[in-house]
């Protein structure tokens, strides 16, 4: 984490503060979406939405993500409140602090020996202390990512089968669209048919009136016959039927338009409302990743700080105290810039 050099830190140096700096901004971002979580509510369930069956369930595993939601903000982000952000920043300021007091008695070698182990020692203690709560809120971080992603993926599984049931739903819409187009086209046929048997019986008629008497067959009686009835007015009443059925089948597509339209602007309601619950996922993930790197380098700072102090015990001359007073200025360098990241996190 330390580099010697006052004047630029190392790419290790910037790799870990920018994985701090990652880490106060996924932090930051999760207290926000926890809010807008628990304040959110279902849309209100209507009951001629086709997947009206669902709400109950849906409502029920939308509440467990929200009791999840407060037993973090309870505990995971209290203890980040309250433990993991004060630690740091008193870390931040004791560094802050003793920078200058450490630095002057490492002038006094050997008389000040004692007094600038036991600072830096202190120091080191209390960057133990924050690794070791940062390690603990790790754990609580990663069980309760446990136990959001298994009750997304529930919620996510309920919302997938609304979504099938209202592509169902349309299916039943567009097999309705080809019954009334092939309808349409059985009484475009009938009433074309129709026509025809009248002028033959009207033909028949007229010659009738002549003295020619035909009969049916071959004339309007076989039209009749092919259209499967015995008469017009018969197959007349078989188109009007006909035609009362498309209008039913109309009535029922309108109906249901309308009803996937509001099923629609139902499911819309329920994505959105599943997305700051994705994106928490994504943010715990980061978060993790960066608590991974951040617990590593404060570890390796507080080995290099235990290392720098033995080399100071064990030191028989000025020259040791005076590369490890380049050390330790840099050290505090580095922790004036945590100080400003979590400054900057508010």
């Amino acid at each position: 984490m330390a580099d010697t050099n006052r004047e630029d830190l190392s790419m290790e140096s910037k790799a870990d503060n920018e994985h701090i700096r990652q880490w106060f901004s996924t932090e930051k971002e999760l207290q926000k979406l926890c809010k807008e979580i628990v304040s959110t509510q279902l849309p209100a369930e209507s009951h001629d939405h086709v997947t009206e069956g669902f709400y109950v369930q849906l409502n029920r595993e939308f509440e467990v993500i929200k009791r999840l939601t407060r037993q973090w903000q309870s505990s995971g982000n209290t203890f980040w409140q309250q433990q993991i952000e004060p630690q740091i920043r008193f870390c931040t300021d004791e560094f802050e602090a003793s920078r200058q007091v450490i630095l002057d008695s490492m002038e006094q070698y050997p008389d000040s020996k004692n007094e600038v182990i036991s600072g830096l020692k202190t120091l080191n203690n209390d960057v133990d202390k924050l690794n070791q709560q940062t390690a603990d809120y790790q754990q609580q971080l990663k069980k309760w990512e446990e136990q959001w992603l298994h009750a997304h993926s529930v919620m996510n599984k309920t919302v997938g089968k609304m979504e099938a049931k209202a592509t169902a739903f349309q299916a039943e819409i567009s097999a309705l669209k080809q019954s009334i187009h092939d309808l349409n086209a059985q009484i475009a046929s009938d009433k074309k048919q129709i026509d025809q048997a009248k002028k033959k019986e009207k033909k028949s008629v007229v010659q009738t009136i002549f003295g020619a008497i035909l009969g049916a067959a071959g004339g309007a009686g076989a039209i009749l016959a092919a259209m499967g009835v015995s008469s017009i007015a018969e197959a007349e009443g078989k188109v009007a039927g006909l035609e009362k059925t498309i209008s039913h089948y109309k009535r029922e597509m309108a109906e249901n338009q309308v009803r996937i339209a509001r099923e629609r602007q139902s499911l819309l309601a329920v994505k959105a409302l599943a997305e700051p619950a994705g994106t928490i996922l994504t943010l715990l993930t980061q978060t993790g990743i960066a608590l991974d790197h951040v617990r590593t380098s404060w570890s390796a700072f507080s080995l290099e700080m235990a290392g720098v102090i033995r080399k100071l015990q064990q030191a028989e001359s000025a020259e040791p105290w005076i590369l490890e007073k380049a050390w330790f200025n840099a050290a505090c360098d580095e922790w004036s810039i945590i100080g400003q990241l979590l400054h900057n996190k508010r």
